[in-house]
């Protein structure tokens, strides 16, 4: 990434009069955690230090979490809105995620994933304990790496703490990779591991009307 230019579009992003939002995507590599604290050297904060000294000190915040041992699109704003546009599960913007798993996954089991799986998840914030079945979502097989086991797609609309681990959990599965591939009208696409860029265009747009919606 050239920094000159990372900061020239941003300002451009934020306007002469500072009035504007910024929008960043991430490809989070494995072992970074959705930590905005700067002390932390496996922090989003240290990881981007360097984009958001280009963003003029600008506070970002990670929108929909990545636990440290998974990989994908992460989105940064400093617009409060886009939480609720993006994570509130009434709104159902969909998340796609691929999920390598072991052992391979019956028929009846994906049947039942989709459907929805009564799961016990813990709250980032308070700490609390909620036991509650999923919201149905749709899964299915790809093509993946050869070998034992099977890689999964899976299309939430709602993001309960590490909620896709505990849903294959519960039908006796273990997660070996886990990669969000979209929120919303947001693809990774092809921007590389530990890479961030402006959203715009098409992402921009959604992003931006979802957001003035949610506000509404």
């Amino acid at each position: 990434l050239e920094w000159d230019g990372f900061a020239v579009a941003c300002e451009a992003d934020v306007g002469a009069a500072g009035s504007g939002f910024v929008y960043l995507k991430y490809h989070k590599p494995r072992g970074v955690t959705c930590s905005m604290e700067a002390s932390q050297r496996s922090s989003l904060m240290y990881a981007l230090k360097e984009e958001i000294k280009a963003l003029g000190g600008t506070r970002m915040f990670p929108v929909g979490r990545l636990d440290r041992d998974s990989s994908g699109l992460v989105i940064l704003t400093d617009d409060g809105r886009v939480s609720e546009a993006l994570l509130d599960p009434s709104r159902k913007t969909p998340k796609l995620y691929e999920v390598d798993v072991f052992p391979e996954v019956r028929d009846s089991e994906i049947a039942a994933l989709a459907a929805g799986i009564t799961i016990t998840t813990m709250q980032q914030r308070t700490k609390e304990a909620t036991t509650a079945r999923t919201i149905p979502c749709e899964v299915y097989r790809v093509p993946g790496p050869s070998g034992s086991g099977d890689t999964l797609r899976i299309v939430l609309q709602e993001g309960r703490n590490r909620q896709i681990r505990k849903m294959l959990e519960a039908v006796g599965c273990e997660v070996r990779r886990l990669h969000r591939l979209a929120v919303g009208a947001v693809e990774l696409g092809a921007l590389e591991v530990g890479g961030v860029r402006r959203l715009e265009g098409r992402e921009l747009e959604a992003l931006e009307k979802a957001a003035s919606a949610a506000a509404k």
